[in-house]
């Protein structure tokens, strides 16, 4: 397995009820996180994760079930307090992609800071190279090219990182302000990095799949096909209500099928069972 790059961990993970989990679970999901790449998708065995994580393989397996399972005590309720799911060859953290928008919306105010650093140096090295005798007031225009830029700096720091909610970068994600994500969460059920799901969408489709637990069902679903279409770069169309539609009819079709099924066995068992409570 190749692996590089770095994972930021917040210190909000000290705060999280994740943290009061024994030690091999803490460490488990220390390791997913920096296993994970761009898309939030750990790729592993259980073996191999146990491995990497320095903890027994039964240690392992009881680790992925509680981060696997639902938290009502956890602050984000995105997933019933689920962190991670099962996916083909590892698993997806549920949650990477409002994380990794935090640190890109970290990395631009920083990269901000460092140009207007550059510019404020710049603006200052003018000013002494151009001085005159006059030391008097040349060094009264510099403190006011100096103040001038400061508010100039933040002034433009501030337009910076709060306009445009949503700006494209490699690879067709998008990365919105936490304005934008706010917004976004007071009318979407499911909000990620390329797929945002209304609640009247996510209610419809509770309705039709029905069965246990199917609002967590349908919020693991969402973050497969939003993993999904950030690798493959795929243009949600004609509008998310038909698209998702789509979607959702291929994945909740053979479950209707093997729930058919299910039912088909159990009254051909009951009626056999009729059957012989008669015989004499």
């Amino acid at each position: 397995m190749r692996m590089s790059g770095y994972t930021k961990l917040f210190n909000s993970i000290l705060a999280s009820t994740v943290w009061r989990e024994p030690d091999h679970v803490r460490l488990v999901w220390i390791t997913l996180l920096a296993m994970a790449d761009k898309h939030g998708v750990a790729e592993a065995s259980i073996p191999g994760l146990a491995d990497f994580a320095r903890v027994s393989v039964e240690q392992c397996r009881d680790a992925i079930d509680v981060l696997c399972a639902l938290d009502p005590d956890s602050r984000s309720q995105d997933f019933e307090g689920r962190r991670i799911m099962p996916v083909d060859g590892g698993w997806q953290i549920l949650n990477h992609a409002k994380y990794r928008q935090k640190v890109n919306e970290d990395e631009r105010r920083d990269y901000l800071r460092r140009k207007q650093a550059e510019y404020r140096k710049s603006r200052l090295s003018t000013n002494v190279n151009n001085v005159s005798d006059k030391s008097t007031l040349s060094t009264q225009a510099e403190a006011e090219a100096e103040a001038e830029a400061d508010t100039e700096a933040q002034t433009e720091t501030e337009a910076e990182a709060d306009a445009a909610p949503i700006r494209v970068v490699r690879g067709g994600g998008l990365i919105r302000s936490s304005l934008d994500v706010e917004k976004a969460r007071t009318r979407c059920a499911y909000v990620g990095a390329r797929l945002d799901v209304p609640h009247k969408l996510h209610a419809d489709l509770i309705r039709d799949t029905g069965g246990e637990d199917a609002a967590g069902r349908l919020l693991r679903l969402y973050a497969v096909l939003d993993a999904q279409l950030e690798a493959s770069g795929e243009a949600i169309a004609p509008d998310v209500f038909k698209w998702l539609t789509g979607k959702w009819r291929a994945w909740v079709a053979p479950q209707q099928q093997e729930q058919a099924a299910q039912d088909r066995r159990a009254k051909m068992l009951a009626a056999a069972r009729k059957v012989r409570e008669v015989r004499p």
